[in-house]
């Protein structure tokens, strides 16, 4: 009878340490989101999505960042569902009504070699900048693509599902393949008389 009573004093008490530290999380984030959004009903379901996103219960809409968080610059957009920014080398500039698939790849950082091997120590290996991703306003990042550090797109760009992107862009362009190539234009009058393949890009 008292090694139960120990035992279930022991579980009430890491119970209750859970709880509390559930508690401080999820008012930590609901402070966080009440100060940016001003109310109160959308800070708590804007907590409730990020306990749920640390579950991993939920990440289709949640966005990640590896690096300092100040360097994304996003505009006016829909959201930028479950894609990936890694900040480590530079700032990412996404424009205004810019619209992303699902699992999209932003990375600024690179690994630096020196005599044919990674540089050493490793701290010195990443620069903290100089790559730059700059994305135009209205354009459609679809699914999977990856864009890589010192990239810029021009306004009204699709990048096709899956494609790798090593170099820059103007406006205008359809994109896609590995690396990424010109497969087309936005602009009816671009294309020549070719068919317009802006709806035929997958998402």
């Amino acid at each position: 009878m008292i090694r139960g009573s120990i035992g279930n004093s022991t579980e009430r008490r890491r119970s209750g340490s859970q709880l509390r530290k559930l508690k401080k999380r999820i008012t930590t984030s609901w402070r966080k989101w009440r100060a940016v959004l001003g109310n109160p009903r959308q800070a708590i379901d804007q907590a409730i999505i990020d306990y749920l996103h640390g579950l991993e219960f939920l990440h289709l809409r949640k966005h990640m960042i590896h690096g300092p968080d100040d360097r994304l610059h996003l505009g006016n957009n829909r959201g930028a569902n479950n894609s990936f920014f890694n900040t480590r080398s530079g700032h990412i500039y996404i424009g205004d009504d810019t619209a992303f698939g699902y699992y999209c790849q932003f990375v600024t950082g690179v690994h630096l070699f020196e005599d044919g091997k990674l540089k050493q120590p490793r701290s010195a290996q990443v620069p903290e900048e100089g790559y730059d991703i700059r994305i135009g306003s209205g354009c459609w990042i679809a699914s999977g693509a990856i864009i890589t550090g010192g990239v810029t797109l021009g306004d009204n760009c699709i990048v096709a599902a899956g494609a790798v992107v090593t170099h820059s862009f103007p406006s205008g362009c359809i994109i896609g393949g590995v690396p990424a190539r010109i497969i087309g234009y936005t602009d009816m009058q671009r294309q020549e008389g070719q068919s317009n393949r802006a709806f035929d890009v997958v998402e």
